[in-house]
Parts: structure tokens; C-alpha cells; sequence
């Protein structure tokens, strides 16, 4: 079993498992339209994505993080169907990389695709294709037990994950600089 960490902003735990960010706006493996859920390999690197992408150290509040486990069976490695352009990095991803993302989504080639984090190309992110059969195989596991609870019902079409418990995540104030 694989494990992954999803960090969302308190408000949109509802929506942590379904399609309706990346649909939205898309990102380097989807195009606008195309919906999918990015995870990545470690709660720090899930930290760091945030961060990078982040307006400001206000906007790095009120999050929570969810722990999200699935079988090794379930991954597919990107570099097992393309072969990654030089400019893979760059800050407007190449075309190819969508085009990858999107072949694996249509042709369901696995629930869950293996590719490498831009910030930090030896640690990976997943990202998982809630339309996949084996979707269902995607765990959504409790962290802590805490006072609040937050739960979720799917959007239509999509498989249901229940997210019974997210742990608070702080940021440090340090990037505050």
C-alpha cells in the first residue's frame, strides 16, 4: 500500500475528492474540463505545492491535511507511457504533458498516475482519476482523532469518499517574511 497526502483549505474539504478544482482550472497533467485529484507522496511536499502556489502567507491558513492510501496495483508511472520534454519544469507546462494526462484519463489506463513534482523532481505526486473502477480501491483515511469532523458527499458520477477526519495543518508564521 501507497500512501499520499492531500492538503486543502478547511472551507473546500468537502470538495477534497472530487473533480471540482482541476475540472475548473486544470493544471500541468489536465486540461480545463478534465477532472482529477493531485496528491502528493509526503505531507512536506504537499506543504511545499501549497506554498509555492500560495498569494501570500494569509492564504496558507485554515488548512487541513487528509492521508490517502491505495495499492501499489493501482499506479501507473508516467514514464512508463511518455517520455518526459526537457521543459517539463517550466512554469507554463508544455502541451504534452496535458496530452499525457489526458490519454491516461480517457483510455482509464489506471486510477492513479505516478508523475514527478516540479519543485522537487526526486519526490512524486499522484494523480488520481476519480472515474476510475479502481478508484474505489482509493482509501481516505482518519489522522487523529479530533473535535470537529468534516464530511462530504461527492459530486454525482463519482465514486463516494468519505473524508471522516482532517487533521488541522499550520504553516509555519516564519514564511511570513
Amino acid at each position: 500500500m501507497l500512501t499520499a497526502w492531500r492538503l486543502v483549505h478547511k472551507r473546500k474539504v468537502d470538495e477534497a475528492f472530487t473533480d471540482t478544482g482541476s475540472r475548473r482550472y486544470g493544471g500541468r497533467w489536465n486540461y480545463k474540463g478534465i477532472g482529477v485529484v493531485y496528491v502528493s507522496d509526503s505531507l512536506a511536499l504537499a506543504a511545499f505545492e501549497i506554498i509555492v502556489h500560495a498569494a501570500s502567507y494569509q492564504a496558507l491558513r485554515d488548512y487541513v491535511s487528509i492521508k490517502v492510501i491505495f495499492p501499489k496495483a493501482l499506479v501507473v508511472d508516467v514514464n512508463d507511457i511518455a517520455r518526459l520534454p526537457k521543459d517539463w519544469q517550466a512554469d507554463s507546462p508544455p502541451i504534452k504533458l496535458k496530452e499525457t494526462g489526458k490519454i491516461w484519463y480517457f483510455d482509464q489506463i489506471s486510477a492513479v498516475l505516478k508523475v514527478p513534482s516540479t519543485i522537487i523532481p526526486t519526490e512524486c505526486n499522484y494523480v488520481l482519476n476519480p472515474g476510475h473502477p479502481g478508484f474505489k480501491k482509493v482509501a481516505v483515511k482518519p489522522v487523529v482523532k479530533m473535535k470537529q469532523k468534516y464530511g462530504f458527499i461527492a459530486n454525482p458520477g463519482f465514486k463516494k469518499v468519505a473524508v471522516k477526519q482532517a487533521m488541522p495543518f499550520k504553516f509555519d508564521q516564519r514564511l511570513n517574511r
